[in-house]
């Protein structure tokens, strides 16, 4: 009797210990019952690691790879305060308030400046050397377009920030319709009227349709996955270090959608939910090494690396 209690017991051990390993991955089919889609690039069915963030960053938002101090920029859309996290286990190395209370979504890197964004558009300028705010960007910019992503294109010297609500911004561009990407000067922070991208729903559904099996197709119309595919509102974005490729993070719909080098869609990949609960920032290491943040949603927020695979 002793002996089944001490064999119950170490197999009831290993069964949590493998539940616990099972967590750090995360690995499966996507919820909706279609597999995730795969990249040339990435694998996104087994992330190569992640990071449990610490409670400050339960409502972490965007992200920036350092490459002078090797680490990770992010932020809490709550409070005006960005962090250094650490490549080896996301924890955080330093903290500076450069702002107060506000709904701050994006994070991005220029040269010596680091570049926050708020949803209704401002945009501060942060000096990397001592975290102080050396000037504020009052743009076109209004609350109900919803400013999430943030990225900065090197060709261009240009800021590019993405609309999450509404395309139109007065006086300046009168979009009506999609998802709008637009190029804003990094000095002035005056908004150039024509859009670099417009993201419509027509052409996700239709990139999207051209990715998946004839056999997939019959199961997308039963479980509704193009109404997952149309709620694409983006929540982050980056280029890619060697394609130049623009990735784009929609938290609403848990996807990536991807624009090649001259801003055209090319790919739109659904994640997993259960890895990816509130996909928020995305930004690359300079060898191609992905990183994605989520949102804790009254959990611990997360950071999953993805490598990029080796070509042939």
């Amino acid at each position: 009797m002793i002996r089944i209690l001490i064999l119950l017991s170490y197999f009831g051990c290993l069964s949590v210990y493998q539940s616990c390993a099972n967590q750090k991955t995360e690995q499966s089919t996507d919820t909706s019952g279609i597999t995730v889609m795969q990249s040339s690039d990435y694998d996104f069915e087994n992330p190569d690691d992640v990071f449990l963030l610490n409670q400050k960053l339960v409502e972490i938002s965007g992200l920036a790879y350092d490459v002078e101090n090797h680490s990770l920029l992010t932020i809490n859309d709550e409070v005006g305060i960005y962090y250094q996290l650490s490549l080896e286990d996301g924890s955080i190395l330093s903290q500076h308030r450069f702002a107060a209370l506000g709904d701050y979504e994006g994070i991005e890197i220029m040269g010596d400046t680091i570049v926050i964004t708020r949803s209704n558009g401002t945009v501060y300028l942060i000096d990397k050397d001592n975290g102080e705010a050396f000037k504020i960007l009052k743009t076109d910019f209004h609350i109900k377009n919803d400013i999430e992503g943030i990225t900065y294109d090197k060709r261009s010297g240009q800021l590019i920030l993405a609309c999450k609500g509404v395309p139109t911004i007065p006086d300046v561009s009168n979009i009506k319709k999609g998802k709008v990407l637009y190029a804003c000067d990094a000095n002035t922070g005056d908004i150039l009227p024509e859009p670099i991208s417009i993201i419509k729903d027509k052409a996700l559904r239709s990139v999207y349709l051209k990715q998946v099996s004839e056999a997939q197709k019959s199961k997308i119309k039963k479980m509704k996955v193009m109404d997952r595919v149309d709620k694409f509102a983006p929540s982050g974005l980056a280029f890619h270090p060697e394609s130049q490729e623009l990735y784009i993070v929609s938290a609403r719909n848990n996807s990536l959608v991807i624009l090649d080098e001259f801003f055209k869609l090319s790919a739109v990949i659904l994640l997993d939910k259960k890895v990816h609960r509130q996909p928020e920032g995305i930004c690359f290491a300079p060898n191609g090494d992905l990183f994605i943040s989520n949102e804790g949603q009254n959990r611990r927020a997360n950071i999953y690396r993805y490598n990029l695979k080796k070509r042939q």
